[in-house]
């Protein structure tokens, strides 16, 4: 790591060079710190006060969360710098709060050579530095490759070595590293300039924008794919968050918060986003109503992507492919025939047009063998489709061009050109190349070519785990047999087989009665293993919902949305082990108002943190056969049989039962229409959009 950089500053003998030139001070920064200057103002300021070392520190923003922080070590008073990979296991929340460590270490390091000549010579050369241990594979693109200890020390350290060292805080005009793609398309952006010193600042005063590519967008090659014509405008942009795969146009300007998310393209001269409100939006205080819109983008503002790992293909299916994936083998591996036929040189060949030639015949090839004779002029080998072609052959006959003979000679009556019926190394995919782009989803014939390329695991945003919870006294376990007041509990597997329906992998628990703390303790068990948890039922205004009496005051917020059905819905983050956040979506107990809940808020969450893109079911236009009416001011998913007119259109009919009850139609429906919450009443005849569940309709 960088903090040999001490190190070999004696063991070079450029330190002493720096001392006999009398320089006494030398400033340190990493190479790709735009913003690191020697700043004379920064060397007097050490002088004047004589410190041995002085490291600056910068105001942290959320983009700066993962970096290290200087502490104060409590034993001894000393400043310390504090690293990712030293941070013990369940202090990470704490580590990435930038409120309780609202500084991070920029990496500029001011030292006085003379006290560090001192003490590198009491120290016999040893600082003394932390050891920072990260645990890798020998290949980090590679799994299966032996895993490793790397051992490193990092400059900023030495903090705690010098007694009397100091921490400045500098404005963030002195931290502009580029390390992420992220930071690439900023510097780039017309947000920054070159003043007349070639110093990088900011063109346009306020925040700098935070930006969150999707994994597509990881390495340069792939970056400067996706914007050919430059990257937007960030001049009045505050975020910009990039869901899926799109290319840029030229000329695109992004103002305020900008989410792109389902777009295969950003055309020419687009705006991205608005002017963010001059006031932000209230929360909704007990009894005020939001809309679905509104709900949806608080649940998804919350949500962070599932972290990547390594999975085996055989697991991968429907999963977003992480980072570019470049072919290990050529493919074919190896020179082959394309045909059942004779292993032959062209030159051989050359007069069978005229008359046929007779070759003897040295060997013969079946796939998998590995030929070890050679094919001279005159000679061929019989050959089997996929086999490697022997030694010295350039070209094969078709078996039905020759009269068959397994042994002794072959008769051929046509001539073939070198290369007839070869399938040459590296023709379909040559080793190194991209095979695979981030951000595609893994389907059967991607699992085909990551196979052939030689991999049995394949790097994807990790697949949530849905832990399903219903809850009510009156609920039985289904094949159980009912007594008086109880039913049947289907919304367990209703939302399990949804869950699992949307790339999730899903286990349902046993419901929970009508108590608070048999909820509390329920939902103790299931936080560990969850990446999210659904609950049914429990979330109304009535004397035995559970779930809002339970978790109104632990962190879930229990709302009113303009909607039918569904209009009650809980939503938040429970804390699991190590301060891991798992959201929880507390939807109505009703089965058609728990289905259409998970449509709408439940489904998007799931397929952001796995990347899928689009997040939303598309609206597709159909025509009503039947009149529906509807309450206004909510938005109405109602149910409906869609299919296709005789002339290709969607037509979509009502199913008789639309209370949030019937499950017998709900099973009947195939799509969702949606009613405006402007619409009372719509006629048979009129278009309405529709939100298609299976995929055959």
């Amino acid at each position: 790591g960088h903090g040999d950089v001490y190190v070999s500053l004696v063991t070079s003998g450029v330190l002493d060079a720096l001392l006999d030139k009398g320089i006494r001070y030398a400033f340190l920064s990493n190479s790709d710190n735009l913003g690191a200057t020697c700043d004379p103002d920064v060397a007097a300021w050490m002088v004047e006060h004589g410190l041995p070392y002085v490291a600056e520190v910068c105001k942290r923003t959320k983009s700066d969360r993962k970096g290290g922080h200087l502490a104060v070590r409590k034993s001894d008073g000393r400043i310390v710098l504090r690293d990712t990979a030293q941070v013990a296991e369940g202090d990470e929340r704490h580590f990435r709060d930038i409120k309780r460590h609202s500084t991070f270490n920029a990496n500029n390091v001011w030292i006085d050579l003379q006290v560090l000549r001192e003490r590198m010579t009491a120290k016999e050369g040893v600082l003394g530095l932390p050891i920072i241990v990260n645990r890798k594979n020998v290949d980090p693109a590679d799994p299966s490759s032996p895993e490793v200890i790397q051992m490193e020390s990092a400059m900023g350290t030495a903090i705690e070595v010098f007694e009397g060292s100091e921490a400045l805080l500098v404005p963030r005009t002195r931290f502009r590293p580029v390390k992420t793609t992220n930071d690439l398309l900023v510097i780039r952006s017309d947000f920054f300039s070159l003043d007349d010193e070639y110093h990088v600042v900011a063109a346009v005063d306020g925040p700098e924008p935070f930006v969150d590519l999707d994994s597509a967008y990881r390495f340069v090659p792939g970056f400067e794919k996706r914007f050919p014509n430059g990257v937007p405008s960030m001049r009045d942009c505050t975020s910009l968050r990039v869901i899926g795969d799109p290319v840029f146009g030229r000329n695109v300007r992004c103002i305020g918060e900008v989410l792109s998310d389902g777009y295969r393209r950003v055309l020419d001269d687009a705006v991205l986003g608005e002017q963010p409100m001059a006031a932000t939006v209230p929360v909704p205080a007990p009894g005020d109503v939001r809309t679905v819109d509104e709900h949806l983008k608080a649940n998804l503002s919350t949500l962070e992507p599932s972290p990547t790992e390594w999975t085996p293909l055989t697991d991968a299916l429907g999963l977003v492919v992480a980072r570019d994936v470049r072919a290990k083998v050529d493919l074919p591996h190896f020179d082959n025939s394309s045909m059942d036929g004779y292993a032959v040189r062209a030159e051989s060949l050359a007069g069978a047009g005229d008359a046929p030639v007779r070759l003897r015949i040295v060997g013969e090839v079946a796939a998998g063998d590995d030929p070890r004779f050679t094919v001279s002029p005159g000679e061929a080998a019989r050959i089997m489709t996929g086999a490697p072609m022997p030694e010295g052959a350039d070209a094969v006959i078709a078996v039905e061009d020759t009269d068959g003979a397994a042994t002794g000679e072959v008769e051929c009556r046509v001539a073939v050109d070198a290369g007839r019926y070869v399938r040459p190394r590296g023709e379909d995919v040559a080793s190194g190349s991209v095979v695979v782009s981030a951000g595609e989803v893994v389907g059967a014939r991607t699992i085909a070519l990551l196979a052939a390329c030689g991999y049995a695991e394949v790097e994807v945003h990790r697949r949530p785990h849905v832990v399903v919870l219903s809850t009510g006294a009156e609920l039985v376990e289904p094949g159980k047999p009912l007594q008086h007041g109880q039913i049947h509990d289907s919304n367990s597997s209703m939302l399990w087989a949804a869950a699992v329906g949307a790339g999730a992998s899903a286990e349902i628990r046993a419901a929970v009665g009508d108590s608070d703390d048999e909820l509390v303790k329920a939902l103790g068990e299931v936080v560990g293993d969850a990446d999210v948890v659904i609950t049914s039922g429990g979330v109304s205004m009535g004397a035995y919902d559970v779930v809002k009496s339970a978790l109104q005051g632990e962190g879930i917020e229990f709302v009113k949305v303009a909607m039918q059905p569904g209009k009650p819905q809980g939503f938040g983050l429970l804390t699991g082990p190590n301060g891991r956040r798992v959201p929880l979506f507390a939807l109505p107990g009703n089965p058609v108002s728990s289905f259409v809940s998970f449509e709408v808020f439940v489904r998007p969450a799931l397929r952001r943190l796995m990347r899928l893109n689009p997040e939303k079911r598309r609206l597709r236009p159909a025509t009503l056969i039947s009149g529906v009416q509807s309450f206004g001011g909510r938005r109405q998913f109602g149910r409906a049989v869609v299919s296709r007119s005789a002339e290709g259109t969607l037509v979509a009919l009502p199913v008789a039962g639309q209370g949030s009850h019937f499950v017998a139609d709900l099973a009947k429906a195939n799509a969702l229409f949606v009613v405006p919450e402007d619409v009372t009443e719509l006629v048979a005849g009129e278009v309405v959009d529709v939100l298609v569940l299976d995929r055959d309709a």
